[in-house]
């Protein structure tokens, strides 16, 4: 399990490392792939994934919106915003 902290007042527990969109799942085609990923991830401990509108031109958030809304755990997602 990767070491991780508690986000400030919310008591969330967030990984120390981060899942990347841009490299890995910013296709809009590819939630298949893209699921896989996340739930990878998930297993290994990293429930916080970094993202921006820009990662293929919007299709990583989606993506990651779609595979995420099925989940019961809480996670935490960063979007970056120029």
């Amino acid at each position: 399990m990767i070491s991780g902290r508690k986000l400030d007042k919310t008591g969330i527990y967030v990984s120390l490392f981060s899942l990347g969109g841009e490299s890995t799942i910013e296709k809009a085609d590819r939630t298949d792939e893209t699921e896989k990923i996340i739930n990878r991830a998930l297993d290994l401990g990293v429930n916080y994934i970094d993202t921006a509108p820009y990662y293929g031109q919007g299709g990583c958030e989606s993506n990651i919106g779609r595979v995420m809304e099925s989940l019961i755990e809480p996670y935490a997602e960063q979007a970056n915003y120029f």
